[in-house]
């Protein structure tokens, strides 16, 4: 009988000490999974914002690594559509901030979309947008100019369009004051 009570004894010791790797076991695979769960996190792409994803330039199962050059997509709002252009110098004193604007596209023969000057940048840089043909020299400073677009058109983002400036009594200068054009 004391055998017995002895060897009942260890078992009941073994069964804290099972007990115990159980409680140690789960601590361990709850700390793998919260690492886990992280790892995954950090391979989730979010945008800043909402919007459309207009390309997509990676496929799944591809490693990459974060960098300014080598973009995994690009994501835009498509509610209000925009035209970057680029003026020459001479050009630039007969623009205003919400000058009237026609822009037409070669995709859309004898359609005019209608815009406004949105925006202006404050001082002439480089060109950013490619021009195809010796149409313009690339060491010519340029500037920037957004046009926000009317409506829905059916243009579609990264299209080549040609921006046509109306002379406009409601544009207004960078200063802020309304200004008649001539």
């Amino acid at each position: 009988v004391g055998r017995a009570f002895e060897r009942l004894g260890v078992l009941q010791a073994g069964d804290r000490e099972l007990e115990a790797l159980q409680v140690l076991g789960q601590v361990l695979v709850g700390a793998l999974e919260h690492q886990l769960e992280q790892a995954v996190d950090r391979t989730r792409v979010r945008a800043p914002s909402d919007g459309t994803v207009l390309l997509v330039n990676t496929r799944a199962g591809e490693t990459v690594t974060p960098s300014p050059e080598d973009v995994l997509l690009q994501f835009g709002d498509l509610s209000q559509l925009r035209v970057r252009a680029e003026l020459e110098d001479r050009d630039v004193g007969r623009i205003r901030t919400g000058q009237s604007v026609i822009v037409r596209s070669d995709a859309f023969p004898g359609q005019d979309f209608n815009g406004r000057v949105g925006l202006m940048a404050h001082s002439l840089g480089a060109p950013r947008l490619a021009a195809k043909g010796p149409r313009r020299p690339n060491d010519q400073d340029v500037l920037q100019v957004i046009v926000d677009l009317e409506g829905k058109p059916p243009l579609i983002p990264g299209m080549r369009v040609d921006v046509f400036f109306k002379p406009d009594a409601t544009a207004v200068d960078t200063s802020g004051t309304a200004k008649a054009q001539n």
